[in-house]
């Protein structure tokens, strides 16, 4: 049967589509424009001198929008993983040590002492977690690592779970998609940058085969991307060649029934709140842990000793960070040293080159990553921005394998206010300063 429309029933039925249409659109306006007020907002209202009739305004208002716009996030108080979950297992006794800041030529380096607490693997029920991520919701309340709950300043802010880390609360989306039964955690915040996975994921796991029978049938659960790169794959492989591993997918939450989360070797921060900078006391690492990972991974990859002998340039494709390579290329090639790739090697040619080189110059960034590789007696000589003179990561990893490490300080070649910025700022070296620096040195 056919129906025929009139004229003015045509008419409404356009209207009302025409007006669904406006309304979207408001919608979608409303929402572009709350994601750039969000964190500024929330800031001002976690902010300790906001008086508190004006906090329980903007929350109600805060509420509705949240409910209208984006349903699925959720405000919860922070806690540490630490003081969280149930102890399935002390993997290290505490450690004391120093963190060592960045070395100037001829200057000795700063240090601060510290404790680091005993690494331990713990279990937590129906967590909400992303493969991205190093929070993680359970229950009604946000858990993130110790430090950043310990360092209002430092940022973990993972954009998929976790979006706006502020003083003792928390934006996370909270909406599983699907749910494993059992797992163990090695995932994480910056999973494909080499330094976080190498050395801040990795490590769990490997200390993960040292766990009770138990949980010999827990998966590693491992963000996708880094099963699908070969480099992180094949460290992955390395560690832990007999687990079975539960891919995560990007940009997806999931409910784990039963999560086993072991600490991390080592403290830093990610990111900092503007205006705030790396300082000495941010970063500690547990030295007979990380060394443990190293030769955990030397051991599988059957390395041989040998006299380390190779002078290497750091190169790379300058897509993040661009600044005069070839220039310094050149000059480093008056002293015998050769171009190469990390991110175009395999892992084992990763691990092969840092364990060979007696002498390493390249920028600052995640392929000094491998210096847990290289061996005693090592030297090398990189460069870093003003901001970063206590920026410890690098460093630490020379002292821990008797490796010398040495900065040039660069001034970025635009004005830097965040961690944010610094991450992908370009900048020159003096080849004229560098060439002083490698003579000085003795390379």
């Amino acid at each position: 049967m056919v129906i025929a429309l009139t004229n003015s029933r045509l008419e409404w039925l356009v209207g009302i589509v025409q007006r669904m249409s406006i309304l979207l659109k408001i919608k979608n306006w409303a929402k572009e424009k709350y994601k750039k007020k969000r964190n500024k907002m929330l800031r001002w209202y976690l902010n300790p001198a906001t008086t508190s009739l004006a906090k329980v305004h903007f929350s109600a208002c805060l509420t509705t929008v949240m409910r209208i716009l984006y349903p699925e996030y959720r405000l919860l108080p922070i806690s540490k993983i630490g003081t969280s979950g149930h102890d399935a297992s002390k993997m290290w006794p505490a450690f004391s040590g120093k963190a060592f800041a960045p070395k100037y030529i001829g200057k000795q380096a700063r240090s601060n002492a510290y404790t680091f607490p005993t690494v331990t693997a713990r279990r937590f029920a129906n967590a909400t977690v992303c493969g991205t991520a190093s929070a993680f919701v359970c229950g009604d309340e946000a858990l993130l690592p110790d430090y950043y709950v310990a360092t209002p300043q430092a940022l973990i802010e993972d954009g998929t779970l976790l979006f706006a880390q502020l003083h003792s609360q928390a934006m996370v989306r909270h909406r599983p998609y699907d749910r494993i039964e059992k797992g163990i955690c090695v995932f994480g915040s910056g999973a494909t940058n080499w330094y976080h996975w190498l050395i801040e994921i990795l490590p769990a796991a490997g200390y993960a085969q040292s766990l009770c029978e138990q949980f010999d049938a827990y998966p590693l659960l491992v963000p996708e991307s880094c099963l699908q790169r070969p480099t992180f794959r094949d460290s992955l492989l390395a560690v832990a060649p007999d687990c079975q591993f539960k891919p995560m997918k990007p940009d997806l939450l999931y409910q784990v029934e039963d999560l086993v989360v072991i600490d991390s070797p080592v403290r830093g921060p990610m990111n900092f709140t503007k205006g705030q900078w790396p300082k000495i006391t941010d970063y500690a690492q547990h030295d007979p842990a990380l060394l443990a990972h190293r030769r955990l991974i030397l051991d599988s990859l059957e390395i041989p000793s040998q006299t380390a002998g190779r002078r290497i340039f750091l190169a790379r494709d300058n897509v993040r960070r661009a600044y005069n390579q070839e220039e310094l290329l050149a000059v480093a090639a008056d002293f015998g040293f050769e171009a190469v790739y990390p991110e175009m090697m395999t892992f084992r040619e990763q691990v092969e080159l840092f364990h060979s080189a007696s002498l390493i110059v390249g920028a600052s960034g995640a392929a000094f990553a491998n210096m847990i590789f290289c061996q005693a007696g090592t030297r090398a000589l990189t460069w870093i921005i003003p901001q970063y003179d206590e920026f410890c990561c690098y460093s630490n990893l020379a002292g821990l394998v008797g490796a010398d490490l040495n900065y040039l300080f660069v001034s970025s070649a635009v004005n830097i206010t965040s961690s944010f910025e610094a991450y992908s700022a370009a900048y020159n070296v003096d080849p004229i300063e560098l060439r002083a620096a490698l003579i000085a040195l003795n390379f």
